[in-house]
């Protein structure tokens, strides 16, 4: 299944002379789907005037949809009207709250790195790039992994999600 042209050439967002923005993009499928959501929040950080925190931000981003991809919708196949993983980006100043939604109901689990193993430190990755992450409460709609980033000002930095923030974006059950 090829994802939709529009959800693979997301709209950016307009400069904001203020220092706020929210920008979303719908995640596809397929071997597009993660290289597709590097390229939205490299762009986006660059419109927003955030490239100095890019390079990290798209790391992190990249090894959050990777799990949501492997993990939360692998949890959901099968699931009437489960929702599809989706990518937020939450400028605040010269920071970032990143936000990654899918339909699975486990939680993520930050486990001691196996120098041997070929897959496993995706989230020490995320800890180690981020100010902070964490994720939401799972419910019939998901979960929403995120990780707060800051630049330039740390004072100016997004506070992170109350429990529920994120997944109260989606629709309810």
């Amino acid at each position: 299944m090829q994802a939709d042209p529009a959800l693979r050439s997301p709209a950016l967002p307009e400069e904001d002379p203020a220092g706020s923005g929210f920008a979303a993009h719908s995640v596809g499928e397929g071997p597009r789907a993660v290289p597709d959501v590097r390229e939205f929040v490299r762009r986006t950080l660059f419109v927003w005037g955030l490239d100095e925190i890019g390079h990290d931000v798209c790391l992190a981003v990249t090894e959050l949809t990777a799990n949501a991809l492997r993990h939360g919708r692998r949890g959901a196949l099968g699931r009437a009207g489960a929702h599809p993983v989706w990518v937020g980006l939450l400028r605040q100043g010269h920071g970032v709250l990143c936000v990654v939604a899918d339909p699975g109901r486990g939680v993520p689990r930050l486990r001691e790195p196996d120098f041997t193993a070929e897959s496993g430190r995706g989230l020490q990755v995320v800890a180690a790039l981020s100010d902070s992450w964490g994720w939401t409460e799972p419910d019939c709609d998901g979960k929403a992994v995120w990780a707060v980033f800051s630049g330039g000002c740390a004072a100016e930095e997004p506070t992170a999600p109350r429990l529920g923030w994120p997944v109260a974006l989606l629709p309810a059950c």
